[in-house]
């Protein structure tokens, strides 16, 4: 701010934690100057017939253009009055200043123009002890028994189904045809539990997860050309929430039984696979098993380490920041909700309940940037041109485009911003875990 120009006159009110408002008096000099400024210019500009660019008598001018003229001078003085107002208070805004009534406002030369202004300020608080923040890192390793899983998972991923004469047991796929009786005064079903009511030559397996609850125990043993009539129990917990902790007769007819033949490991499979040998396939699993668990280890470490350090502190969030990051979390949940298969009716009755995950969900998310963005201020930790480049050449790998293709998308959509706070808060992750004091549990094998 210019050193030579007068303080403005402000007052200022902490109207709520992290929130401000000021009210701005501009003097009346500093108003008459602007205006005639603003009169000059149009004299300059404003096509007027008769007269040439800069000779247009004051009273014509203001006749013609005093509405234009006090807006440009209005915008003018509360541009440069904020400007001035928000370095002479020394104040950061965190959110964009809103001037109140901003239409009502009037400048009148010879007087001073006097305006207010809210927004959000950034939270003030101490930051605690982030070196040496101690966790414990779980240096469990994989077992036989979690790489046997995985490929007897596979292998049944690999097997047929073959239709088969005899006894239908666990494993099994069952054609059959199946219909609920409903109660003549029970309410007509959503579309979504239609299915689970009545469907004809349909699938049902005889193994986890079941499609009817229980039909496992209730159609083993039972060959083709069975028709039971039995009773399904839905659980409390069921997806179908129409259907959850009812009991309904059923009347199920069996039509074929198919059983499960599923490969053997061995090399031949593991050809077929790209591998060379069965062995191949086992040190693969192995491998990657590893990976996996060594990720899961080091996310775990992660998260340690930002809780400790954001339960060392409490301190007030920026209400628009909060209502906003609460509304984008509210979206989520809601489309979280949606892709499980909820209707808007389910997803309307548990309105209050997103309602107050989603606000926690703000608060925990915005505590969390705050501290991490005080750490990465402190540790002077920026994102450098390698990191961004290394994360556009990941998204480029993922779209199936050229890294200039995805740069200019996220530059043009605004997501590169979102992006290089994502890659500091990523690395002041990293640097509080390089300075955190680690201890390994043996957790044994998984």
């Amino acid at each position: 701010m210019d050193n030579d120009k007068p303080k403005l006159n402000i007052q200022r009110e902490d109207v709520a934690p992290c929130r401000v408002k000021l009210t701005v008096e501009l003097p009346a000099e500093r108003v008459e100057k602007v205006y005639n400024e603003s009169l000059r210019l149009f004299n300059r500009q404003a096509p007027v017939k008769g007269f040439r660019p800069g000779k247009i008598p004051r009273k014509l001018l203001l006749r013609r253009f005093g509405e234009e003229i006090a807006n440009q001078t209005k915008g003018e003085l509360l541009q440069k009055g904020l400007e001035e107002a928000i370095e002479q208070e020394g104040i950061e805004p965190e959110t964009r200043p809103g001037i109140e009534d901003e239409n009502d406002l009037q400048v009148r030369p010879g007087e001073s123009f006097i305006f207010c202004v809210s927004f959000d300020t950034p939270p003030q608080f101490e930051l605690p002890e982030y070196k040496g923040i101690e966790v414990a890192r779980d240096t469990a390793v994989v077992s036989d028994d979690s790489v046997g899983e995985w490929i007897d998972d596979w292998l049944q991923r690999q097997a047929k189904y073959d239709k088969v004469e005899r006894p239908a047991a666990e494993g099994d796929l069952l054609k059959a045809t199946y219909k609920a009786e409903l109660p003549e005064d029970g309410e007509e079903p959503p579309a979504t539990a239609k299915f689970y009511i009545e469907a004809e030559d349909t699938w049902l397996p005889l193994r986890e997860p079941e499609l009817l609850p229980g039909v496992t125990a209730l159609l083993s043993g039972c060959e083709a050309g069975t028709e039971r009539d039995v009773e399904i129990t839905f659980p409390e917990d069921h997806g179908e929430e129409s259907l959850a902790g009812k009991t309904l007769p059923y009347h199920i007819t069996i039509s074929e039984v198919h059983g499960m033949e599923a490969p053997e490991l061995d090399d031949e499979l593991a050809q077929k696979a790209g591998m060379e040998s069965a062995d191949e396939i086992r040190q693969r699993v192995r491998e990657n098993l590893d990976s996996e668990k060594k990720q899961e280890q080091d996310r775990a470490v992660r998260e340690q380490v930002v809780r400790s350090l954001t339960a060392a502190v409490t301190f007030d969030l920026p209400p628009t920041m909060l209502n906003r990051t609460a509304a984008s979390a509210m979206q989520r949940l809601r489309e979280q909700q949606v892709q499980a298969g909820s209707s808007p009716e389910d997803v309307q009755k548990d309105h209050e309940q997103l309602v107050e995950q989603a606000n926690r969900q703000a608060v925990e998310e915005l505590r969390r940037f705050y501290i991490l963005n005080r750490v990465a201020e402190v540790e002077d930790i920026k994102v450098e041109s390698k990191d961004l480049d290394e994360a556009i050449n990941m998204f480029a790998s993922m779209e199936k485009a050229t890294p200039k293709v995805v740069l200019r998308r996220m530059r043009e959509s605004g997501r590169i911003n979102q992006l290089l706070l994502n890659l500091r808060e990523s690395k002041t992750v990293e640097r509080l875990v390089e300075l955190a004091e680690i201890t390994e549990t043996d957790g044994g094998k998984e």
